[in-house]
């Protein structure tokens, strides 16, 4: 199983900023910036080829709800949503990243950006 299905579906919620039938959306682990966000559907797609379309604007939606919310909590002026594929995908589990790129500021540790995003 990938590393990404165990925690879609795992019962496990400490990073979870946001869950329902479809799609999580957990705090990165190793983030580029304070906030950085993946929204991960629970059933295994590889890639952006392979996802159905209504699962990709669902991930879509989601992550831009979530985002706007960090951005509010975190004082932050600007948002970058990506989706790596290929080689650049670390993780062959298609996942879409939120996360603010023109200051990539990281102030905090994940578990206090998990308090202040609480």
């Amino acid at each position: 199983m990938c590393l990404f299905c165990d925690i879609a579906n795992s019962d496990k919620k400490d990073n979870v900023l946001y869950e329902d039938d479809i799609v999580v959306a957990i705090l990165d682990l190793y983030p580029e910036s304070d906030g950085h966000t993946l929204v991960i559907p629970k059933k295994h797609y590889e890639d952006v080829y392979e996802v159905p379309d209504d699962v990709l604007m669902h991930m879509f939606n989601v992550s831009r709800m979530v985002a706007k919310k960090n951005m509010d909590k975190l004082n932050q002026k600007s948002i970058q949503f990506h989706i790596n594929y290929g080689e650049a995908q670390a993780i062959k589990h298609i996942h879409l990243h939120s996360f603010e790129k023109l200051n990539g500021t990281k102030k905090y540790s994940v578990d206090e950006i998990k308090d202040i995003l609480k």
